[in-house]
């Protein structure tokens, strides 16, 4: 939107600028219903900053459209900047992506004994209390 404020045949409320550019998109797309898009053209023939603004709208999907169909998709990146990033995240990682080393799960097996030790003196008490009450 521009800077300047709408004057002169753009009489417009600021709001009525705002709420036409908003619809630049379906517009442009050609997905604005009918009223709409005739509100949206009789507004644009009366006001020269919105249509300066839907140019400038139209420039930049144009330019975006073809920075996507511009890259060719050929372009691969050298093994010696693939084994870099490799590196790097890796290092940023402390292993848990491309990670050379495997896992350790030490604590998860010293957490699964102690739970079944657990278990088996719980149950050979519970077991044991009526013999140990029985006079």
């Amino acid at each position: 939107m521009s800077a300047e404020t709408p004057t002169g045949s753009a009489d417009a409320p600021l709001d009525e600028h705002e709420a036409a550019q908003s619809e630049f998109s379906d517009y442009v797309d050609g997905e604005l219903a009918a009223p709409a898009r005739a509100k949206l053209e009789q507004h644009l023939a009366g006001c020269a900053i919105c249509r300066d603004e839907l140019v400038s709208f139209q420039s930049t999907v144009a330019a975006l459209h073809g920075t996507a169909h511009a890259a060719p998709s050929s372009v691969t990146p050298s093994p010696e900047f693939m084994n870099s990033l490799r590196a790097q995240i890796r290092t940023r990682s402390k292993g848990r992506f491309f990670g050379g080393q495997r896992r350790s799960y030490r604590i998860e097996i010293a957490s699964l004994v102690m739970l079944v030790v657990a278990v088996i003196i719980y149950v050979t008490l519970h077991l044991a209390s009526p013999m140990l009450t029985a006079p």
